[in-house]
């Protein structure tokens, strides 16, 4: 093959271009990692449990994360108490926000991630339980 006066055999072309279509590859599958790692660390330092518990909120929320030609759509169910359900949320919010942003549908996954993320601390706080009001008995005790 000739090229810009250059000349070389057709075997180093075509291994150039293999070892080109593995680089991406192998990009990809590193990229891929790197998501799924840090969507494990979201839940790092919170109680969550795969059941109901007492005192426990349900959480349902959707993350994506990947790169142009590949999404992975991953739901989370669990029970936490409010206050690591929120923390829980915040986080799985911000991974959609900055893993999701170069998976297929980068312009609608931060507008779905935000409204999914307000719907669920709606949720939240309509199934959090409430604090008994302190009335004039338990203030005369």
């Amino acid at each position: 093959m000739d090229w810009n006066g250059i000349s070389a055999p057709g075997w180093l072309w075509l291994v150039g271009l293999l070892g080109l279509i593995a680089a991406v590859a192998a990009f990809g599958l590193r990229y891929k990692r790197r998501g799924d790692a840090a969507l494990r660390r979201v839940y790092d330092g919170l109680t969550i449990h795969s059941s109901e518990r007492p005192g426990a909120v349900p959480v349902r929320f959707h993350t994506y994360h990947g790169l142009l030609v590949y999404a992975v759509q991953t739901e989370h169910r669990f029970w936490a108490g409010p206050k690591d359900a929120r923390a829980a949320l915040w986080r799985l919010h911000r991974f959609n926000l900055v893993w999701g942003m170069f998976a297929r549908g980068l312009l609608l996954i931060p507008l779905v991630s935000y409204t999914n993320y307000l719907a669920q601390k709606r949720s939240i706080a309509r199934r959090a339980p409430k604090p008994a009001a302190a009335g004039l008995d338990d203030e005369l005790a």
